[in-house]
């Protein structure tokens, strides 16, 4: 259809209506004008598989239909279902792991709910100490107190031990 469109547009013609239609039109007009033979032979060819598929195609009615319906056979799928009562603990997150693609190690699943709730792991607590010591010494320097970073180390893990001593001295 799309090659016989590509002809009567080669030649102007209307692209628009049915096959059969379509065909007539670019017979009549390779007939008018006397195109060479072998181009016709060429596109005669090429048409009539186009023409026979028109002729064949028939209506079908309702009990037709009805009867293919009917013809066609029902093929039942076995389906098997595992008892999950009688599993282990353990294999029921060994076969839950395997159905929804779930991480099975312990310490992967440790790491992707920390990292899910935002729970602070040791390097994350660090980095972060750093980030705020930077912060204080830049701070200090702005307003004209510069001290040497060893200072604020120390002074940071004096704080934490005045903290700890003061946690002991609430518990008892």
């Amino acid at each position: 259809m799309v090659q016989l469109k590509q002809e009567l547009m080669l030649y102007g013609l209307d692209t628009r209506g049915r096959k059969p239609e379509l065909v007539r039109r670019l017979k009549e007009y390779l007939e008018d004008n006397e195109q060479e033979e072998a181009s016709f032979g060429d596109l005669e060819d090429n048409l009539t598989p186009l023409l026979i598929d028109e002729e064949e195609t028939e209506t079908v009615t309702e009990d037709q239909c009805k009867r293919e319906e009917n013809d066609i056979p029902m093929v039942s799928k076995k389906v098997a279902f595992r008892s999950v009562s009688s599993m282990t603990k353990q294999q029921r997150i060994m076969m839950r792991a395997e159905k929804f693609g779930m991480i099975s190690s312990e310490e992967h699943k440790k790491a992707a709910r920390a990292a899910r709730f935002g729970v602070n792991s040791a390097e994350d607590e660090r980095r972060k100490s750093m980030e705020d010591f930077n912060r204080i010494k830049k701070r200090k320097e702005r307003f004209g107190v510069v001290l040497p970073p060893l200072y604020i180390l120390d002074g940071l893990e004096e704080r934490k031990k005045r903290e700890l001593s003061a946690l002991d001295y609430c518990k008892l």
